[in-house]
């Protein structure tokens, strides 16, 4: 018993040895990157946090849902099926479209960063105004705990950078289904203010969180 405690503190005190040395490298990549030293070369990861028909067709987060509703987005999505239907089905979605497979695969590849689109309700809460002040709640919770297995954990693990796309801001920047309108269709950002200060909101909230991560590149806003 005491010589498989022993060999299990061991491991134990490699592994943490291991992640401590990752997170150093990562720290120096970043700083590199920032620095203009190398290229930050990356892909993609759209359609996760931000899921969108057309990239996503055969996930399971648009079950029983019609095309001309689904093609609207993610709002849409949720208000057609409900939290009882939608919640286990955008988890399902969020928790095997992106691994930490695909992580481990873009590090093989010679790859550094990942672009991760998010929308504004995956900080879960909404502190301005106005008759929408509840829209963020029609989506299905959790999306948060995703973003940060990417930044905290995978990242670190496989030498990857995380730069967050706000990709979906309230009220939809571009009415496109890749910002998740309210009103297919419709641009709502730019004419309330509510919106821009919700925007603004969701941002420093992101920055806070994950300022001290060393695979956290920084944030990229609206598309």
């Amino acid at each position: 018993m005491q010589r498989q405690t022993c060999i299990l503190l061991l491991f134990v005190s490699l592994f943490s040895i291991s992640l401590s040395a990752s997170i150093a490298s990562l720290a120096d990549l970043k700083k590199q990157v920032i620095d203009g030293k190398i290229p930050s070369r990356g892909v993609n990861l759209g359609g996760w946090l931000v899921a969108e028909k057309w990239m996503t067709g055969g996930s399971p987060a648009w079950n029983g849902v019609p095309d001309d509703i689904a093609n609207k987005g993610e709002y849409s999505a949720m208000k057609y099926l409900g939290h009882e239907k939608g919640d286990p089905q955008f988890d399902e979605h969020r928790r095997t479209f992106i691994t930490e497979q695909d992580f481990k695969e873009i590090s093989e590849a010679g790859m550094n960063t990942v672009r991760l689109p998010v929308g504004y309700w995956i900080v879960g809460f909404d502190h301005t105004w106005g008759s929408d002040v509840d829209s963020w709640k029609v989506y299905a919770p959790g999306g948060l705990n995703y973003l940060d297995k990417a930044i905290r954990e995978w990242g670190p693990a496989h030498n990857i950078l995380v730069l967050i796309s706000f990709h979906a801001a309230k009220g939809s920047q571009n009415g496109n289904d890749n910002s998740s309108p309210e009103v297919p269709g419709e641009a709502d950002w730019f004419g309330y203010k509510e919106n821009v200060n919700n925007s603004l909101d969701a941002v420093e909230f992101l920055a806070a969180r994950y300022k001290d991560e060393a695979a956290f590149l920084g944030k990229f806003f609206l598309s």
